[in-house]
């Protein structure tokens, strides 16, 4: 029995942190609770591990609730339903908590500041808050799918082709035409004579067209 009493007693003293004084003042309270009667109740209890546990938190909590409170050597704030509560010397944190409340404008147009600078330059950073758009870039997948969805109502209409040119017009560097030709890899245009398809003047073109380019300067889609 003594065994149990041990190994929970240091198994709950390890839980609750108990140092050598608190650990005197519990053996002297349990050196009355632990008398013969008690052993035998032990004894016969289903669980005598949890018998001596029971038997020996009554004291442990008694002595741990005469523990000095600790308060916090530093200011400390937290925040309860929406508003900061500060503890300690609050000085320091009023002072900080103010400037943030204060300079928040300026603060808001410096972060924003910094990052036009370090994503593409200031202008390049209003066209895109503004949606005017950065570089043109062609990808194929829209590519593609622009020469399917806009393929003419006309029989003679047997492939479809992509060429790049260089340089584009203007800013851009580069040119891409989408086309359509007939069986003999003609190109076609309508009953006015104005040739299929469109052209883009675009600042490059993704990965993918690269890859499908290769080091030609024409594609066909047959």
């Amino acid at each position: 029995m003594m065994a149990i009493l041990e190994g929970e007693f240091q198994e709950l003293a390890s839980e609750w942190f108990i140092n050598e004084n608190e650990a005197l003042k519990i053996t002297t309270r349990l050196h009355d609770d632990l008398n013969p009667d008690t052993m035998k109740d032990m004894y016969a209890s289903s669980n005598r591990y949890l018998f001596a546990r029971k038997r020996l938190l009554g004291p442990i909590e008694s002595v741990a609730k005469q523990r000095d409170f600790i308060s916090l050597p530093m200011p400390v704030a937290l925040y309860r339903k929406g508003v900061f509560v500060m503890t300690g010397d609050t000085s320091m944190s009023v002072a900080i908590v103010n400037f943030f409340t204060h300079n928040f404008v300026w603060l808001l147009l410096i972060a924003v500041l910094v990052y036009m600078l370090t994503h593409g330059g200031i202008w390049g950073s209003v066209k895109k808050l503004l949606g005017l758009g950065g570089e043109r870039i062609a990808t194929y997948k829209e590519s593609v799918k622009w020469v399917v969805s806009h393929r003419p109502d006309d029989p003679r209409v047997a492939k479809a082709a992509m060429l790049r040119e260089s340089p584009g017009t203007g800013k851009y560097k580069h040119r891409l035409i989408l086309t359509y030709l007939d069986a003999n890899n003609e190109m076609l245009s309508d009953a006015k004579g104005v040739p299929y398809g469109a052209r883009r003047d675009v600042d490059g073109f993704d990965a993918e067209f690269d890859k499908v380019f290769g080091k030609n300067d024409l594609i066909v889609l047959d």
